[in-house]
């Protein structure tokens, strides 16, 4: 299906400007009633302590983690779709990257609240940041979970940015599209002085890749720090290699599942079909599949990996988990993760709607259960008999878990009336095939406070090709499309150099600030480690250099846009199509010129 930009620019704000209709408005009213409980699970936490939990003496770490880690996972697709597959160049994901993006950042803001509640005395969160105590004792940076603190907030600003980089053209064409006063004023500041000028389009367009060159280890980073929470203890069951490479892909295979969720109901409740097609629909079911069979690979090496070494203590956990207490939950979690997923090889089920929801749905619940399995098993049975107890999770953790799914769908619900959740810029560039009536155009044009001609072409391809021919006869002042063309001029820009400074800086400055700590103000031995670990410093030091390279790019971003926009008096620009602003003047001869071109 042909669309113009017209067509995509009404359908998709119409999305957000538009009144709310009564699904929405139920789902809001359930939402809300979630919250409430989870509210109801909070302040029973705060108040009586994590003694409400079904916590025991020895299963100290309960539902709250594995919540924890399920929201990690689900965050990861976001910046996956929006950076990985940026970088392959894979065009489909246009008509998904935003709300896969929002979804990642709602998430990961729910992920870190259940740490802090784990703590019992949330007002002691200070004590996991990089601070001295009132006793001068500093953090232990030898511990995962302090490595989990530079990690989430690392992936959670990283993210915020990146999500708001994209938004910004979308901003500026709201700004003029919508009739709430309040609301324009809103998107006018986020905009942050936006014009379609071919200029801007190339710095936004490099600056979306370099920050997605940056995203891209971190989304791997991040969950494998999360694996480490695990993977460095002592405990059955836990103490392996393979964590960090079989949380990550867990995640991607969670966060994917979550992402086809939101877009099918996106694409169902608001007509989205043009945009949202089974083709992608299709493509997310086949990453599915890929990340199906890898996660089905982990678990087959574990089993066999565990029964050839003769651990009897890995072997016990195994049993258990095939003959025990836990065969329910894992031969539902293996039917949802491995088993149903398979009926994606026929392509009747992978573009199948109902399907793909049902699967989807599944695969979400069976990770859940992975997380449970992986948190709870280990802690009931381990090595000392004495010490083995049984957990059962209390109606407070239940209301805690029915609290936060509450909050995202809400959350999700209020971004859906504010910003586009799929990118009218890019599906301009993806989907758009744009034919003005010049006449009109050129009339309207004559507002801009030139002397000289401005050539208005049908299509993107027109300019284009138009574009070289201008440029040798006339010379060209400047670029006007309401999306990025391949053919803006470059522009010097040092945003990568700031990065790299910025990130060296940062790196730097972590190992400084860790050797300090550990080895010179706090010389305190932890878990037997030497003062100096520098494998326990990598984690930090690669957070740091990260977050550190991205603020700068951003900075000089925005320093390197409000300088281009400063002599832009011609805002109209930002609802207007293809344009190049020539350096010709005002004559006949020239306007017959520029016509022979296509103009």
């Amino acid at each position: 299906m042909k669309s113009t930009h017209d067509t995509i620019e009404k359908d998709l704000i119409t999305v957000v400007s538009g009144r709310p209709g009564n699904k929405w408005w139920i789902s809001m009213a359930l939402s809300f009633a979630g919250i409430l409980i989870g509210l109801w699970g909070f302040y029973k936490t705060l108040y009586d302590g994590i003694g409400t939990w079904g916590l025991t003496n020895y299963v100290a770490w309960g539902v709250a983690i594995t919540n924890f880690v399920w929201w990690i996972g689900i965050a990861h697709a976001g910046t996956f779709i929006s950076s990985i597959l940026l970088l392959f160049r894979q065009r489909w994901r246009m008509s998904v990257n935003r709300s896969a993006e929002t979804m990642t950042i709602l998430a990961v803001m729910i992920a870190a609240i259940f740490p802090v509640i784990h703590l019992g005395r949330i007002f002691y969160v200070h004590y996991l940041m990089p601070i001295p105590t009132q006793s001068d004792l500093w953090i232990n940076f030898n511990s995962p979970l302090v490595w989990d603190v530079f990690a989430i907030s690392t992936y959670l600003l990283v993210s915020l940015l990146f999500w708001y980089t994209g938004l910004i053209p979308d901003f500026a064409l709201l700004a003029i599209k919508t009739n709430n006063r309040y609301k324009k004023k809103i998107y006018k500041w986020l905009s942050m002085g936006w014009y379609n000028t071919g200029k801007m389009w190339n710095l936004h367009h490099k600056m979306i890749y370099y920050m997605a060159t940056i995203a891209a280890p971190l989304v791997i980073s991040v969950h494998s720090v999360v694996s480490n929470d695990f993977a460095v203890t002592p405990i059955a069951g836990w103490h392996s290699t393979i964590f960090p490479p079989f949380f990550v892909v867990g995640a991607v295979y969670s966060g994917f599942a979550m992402t086809q969720i939101l877009i099918i109901i996106i694409r169902n409740v608001f007509r989205l079909d043009a945009y949202i097609d089974l083709h992608i629909i299709e493509t997310i079911n086949k990453i599915i599949m890929l990340t199906g069979m890898l996660l089905l690979l982990a678990y087959a090496n574990e089993m066999f990996t565990i029964y050839l070494s003769s651990n009897q203590y890995e072997i016990k956990l195994s049993n258990e988990k095939l003959f025990g207490s836990f065969s329910p939950y894992f031969y539902l979690m293996i039917f949802c993760n491995c088993i149903l997923p398979q009926l994606l090889w026929w392509k009747r089920i992978r573009t199948k709607v109902s399907w793909s929801v049902v699967i989807a749905v599944a695969i979400s619940v069976g990770m859940w259960l992975e997380r449970y399995i992986i948190v709870i098993n280990s802690l009931e049975n381990c090595l000392l008999p004495v010490r083995q107890s049984t957990y059962h999770a209390s109606w407070v953790e239940v209301c805690l878990f029915i609290g936060s799914c509450s909050f995202f769908i809400l959350m999700f619900l209020l971004m859906v009336k504010f910003i586009p959740l799929i990118a009218i810029n890019e599906m301009k560039s993806y989907k758009g095939h744009e034919h003005y009536d010049k006449t009109k155009k050129i009339a309207t044009h004559t507002t801009f406070e030139t002397r000289h001609l401005i050539a208005v072409f049908a299509c993107e391809k027109d300019l284009v090709q138009a574009y070289e021919p201008i440029k040798t006869l006339y010379g060209i002042n400047e670029i006007i499309t309401p999306n990025h063309v391949e053919v803006s001029e470059s522009i010097k820009s040092t945003i990568p150099g700031n990065g790299l400074i910025a990130g060296i800086t940062g790196g730097i400055l972590a190992f400084g600030f860790q050797y300090w700590v550990m080895v010179i103000k706090n010389p305190m031995v932890y878990g037997g480690k030497p003062l100096f670990s520098f494998p326990s410093f990598v984690p930090v030091i690669f957070e740091c250099a990260v977050l550190f390279a991205v603020l700068a790019m951003f900075v000089t971003f925005v320093i390197e846009l409000r300088r281009i926009g400063a002599g832009i008096n011609h805002d109209k620009s930002i609802g207007y199509g293809f344009m190049i602003i020539t350096c010709a003047e005002n004559k006949t001869e020239n306007k017959q010129q520029l016509m022979q071109l296509g103009a």
